[in-house]
């Protein structure tokens, strides 16, 4: 995990760390897709892309079980397996 506030206040030493990062998985939880526009402002655009109600799970209404956490587990790993 890192700091997607420091990406969006372009802290330098936190862009470069991101940037060379082997992998990066951004995990959004709407459709405005923040962390995917922040990666991208960044200039940031190798990285593979989650956003939670694409696979059921709607944002404030959706609880917080182990059944969920699983899915949405299992969705980052095909991701991160790519």
């Amino acid at each position: 995990m890192y700091c997607l506030a420091g990406l969006g206040g372009n802290v330098d030493a936190i862009v470069q760390t991101t940037g060379e990062a082997s992998k990066i998985l951004a995990i959004d939880g709407c459709p405005l897709e923040c962390a995917k526009k922040t990666l991208f402002q960044a200039g940031i655009d190798s990285f593979e892309h989650l956003e939670i109600t694409s696979i059921g799970l709607e944002k404030g209404c959706t609880a917080v079980n182990e059944g969920n956490v699983a899915v949405v587990k299992a969705k980052a790993l095909e991701l991160l397996e790519r």
